[in-house]
């Protein structure tokens, strides 16, 4: 299986892998309960953190387009601008006002978990999608190592998961859970995990 850095021409493929990756997913199913209108949201919303991952990180593929891995870089944090130039804002405003306000009260605890949890220089996978149909082939580790590879123990790398049976899988690669959180009026729980510098 090859890995190799995104191309333009694998856009729409890799947009289509993160819809189908999100469209069930616990969290954006806790953002937007209504199905119809949820995967209308993570059509949009995939685009933005596709574009925001090309801009501000590298984004790995395998040849095929059925998975991917965005890892920020050091040191680029989002910022509002970047919501409203790559499309975040737009996908927002199709959101009901108790919408809008559980997308953005969760980031808001999440960034104040990562804040507590690292501080930068650090690298950030955000995320790794796999389409639906080729999953438990592989496709996972692949990017994985070939993320690890390339971060080359630089920085400490940061990921939150919201699946406690992804704690095992990054764990396979060094990663190490370093807090979880209740997210509030939800069942959910979201875990922070952190690859360390090697000494």
């Amino acid at each position: 299986m090859n890995i190799r850095e995104y191309r333009k021409s694998d856009f729409d493929s890799l947009h289509s892998v993160m819809c189908d990756a999100f469209s069930s997913d616990s969290l954006y199913s806790y953002f937007i309960e209504d199905e119809e209108e949820r995967k209308k949201f993570v059509q949009q919303f995939m685009k933005f953190r596709l574009k925001f991952g090309i801009k501000k990180g590298k984004v790995f593929v395998t040849d095929d387009c059925k998975s991917l891995l965005i890892l920020i870089m050091p040191n680029q944090e989002m910022k509002p601008g970047d919501l409203l130039t790559l499309g975040g804002m737009a996908a927002m405003m199709h959101c009901s006002k108790e919408q809008r306000n559980r997308i953005v009260s969760f980031n808001a605890l999440a960034d104040k978990q990562k804040e507590k949890m690292i501080s930068q220089p650090y690298w950030h996978i955000s995320p790794i999608c796999v389409e639906t149909s080729v999953q438990g082939n592989g496709y996972g580790s692949a990017l994985m190592n070939y993320a690890v590879k390339y971060m080359n123990n630089e920085y400490p790398c940061y990921l939150e998961t919201q699946s406690s049976r992804n704690i095992h899988f990054y764990g396979k690669f060094g990663f190490q859970e370093t807090e979880k959180i209740c997210v509030p009026d939800s069942e959910l729980i979201s875990y922070s995990m952190i690859l360390n510098k090697k000494k």
